[in-house]
């Protein structure tokens, strides 16, 4: 019952973004709430500049003004937007629909209007917290997750795993630890995009394990329905066949999502910035954005994307 109120209530906005896209108008944008992060690990945001972060005011200002833009969706990022989890607190629910995406280093909060989506890059605390560079992540985050469905009545989360060389062949174990776990409402997968000056040559994955991912990610679809996030079209639109087409004028998520640092500056082309290889991107946004609006009506991606917000 509580689901059926949700979609109801949240038809409105798939209506204003039907109409948004219709008019070629972005639908939301992500914002880097922190310009820090507890980790050391090799990813986009290290390869980036350093810059100061907008005041409590002065964020709460930001997301209030892409509210008034008619913007639907923020995607809080970083940095770890827990770094500065009072102001996350305030910020939440601002606009419709809120996801933040953390590593999980920190308890979590109940937020208005919001789905969790936490980074785990591996099967077990040894992959995880070597390619994290942080002892004890792999089961802090899994305590935090414990508390969480323990302590709220409701917390949508899902864990969102960067493909790379040192855990693509673990997809099935991974899918099967977290659905053993009942902890999390689904998995979903992308592959590790490249970035210059981020020291990530070690994780880039080759035309040949990108083939075998892809294979596995279809063949575990099968076992694991809708608890993997990904429907067929995304996942087909991981192969370089199709990333390889990718530029900056032709990219879905250029187009719909406005992206930000911390200090409310406009990043281009995405918040990957230009450091980012195109031709090799693996975003998770990429594979729903691209889908549902070349696509149209691809009704397993439309299914999977609303998912993640009725919760």
């Amino acid at each position: 019952m509580d689901r059926i109120k949700k979609i109801i209530r949240l038809l409105p906005v798939g209506m204003k973004a039907a109409r948004r896209i219709i008019n070629g108008k972005e639908i939301g944008f992500s914002f880097n709430l922190a310009d820090r992060c507890p980790l050391g690990c090799n990813c986009y945001w290290r390869s980036m500049s350093r810059v100061p972060e907008l005041n409590e005011r002065q964020v709460i200002e930001f997301f209030q003004e892409k509210k008034k833009e008619g913007l639907l969706l923020a995607t809080i990022v970083g940095g770890e937007p827990y770094v500065r989890s009072k102001l996350l607190g305030k910020i939440a629910g601002i606009l419709p629909l809120t996801w933040v995406v953390t590593s999980g280093t920190v308890p979590f909060l109940s937020l208005k209007k919001t789905l969790h989506v936490i980074s785990v890059d591996g099967k077990d605390p040894e992959t995880h917290d070597r390619l994290r560079r942080s002892p004890g992540l792999f089961n802090r985050i899994l305590k935090n997750l414990e508390n969480a469905n323990r302590d709220f009545k409701n917390f949508p989360a899902i864990i969102h795993v960067v493909l790379n060389k040192a855990n693509f062949k673990q997809i099935g174990s991974i899918l099967e630890f977290w659905g053993n776990s009942a902890l999390v409402d689904g998995v979903t997968f992308s592959f590790h995009t490249p970035t210059k000056g981020s020291g990530d040559e070690h994780l880039i994955l080759n035309l040949n394990e990108k083939e075998q991912a892809i294979g596995e990610l279809f063949a575990r679809k099968k076992e694991y329905g809708k608890f993997l996030y990904l429907a067929p079209a995304m996942i087909r639109s991981l192969h370089p066949s199709v990333t390889q087409k990718y530029s900056w004028e032709n990219c879905p998520t250029v187009k719909w999502v406005q992206s930000f640092n911390a200090s409310g500056k406009k990043l281009l082309p995405c918040n990957f910035s230009e450091n980012a290889d195109c031709r090799s991107c693996g975003c998770i946004i990429n594979l729903s954005l691209a889908n549902i609006i070349k696509c149209l009506p691809d009704f397993q991606t439309l299914h999977v994307t609303a998912r993640a917000y009725v919760m």
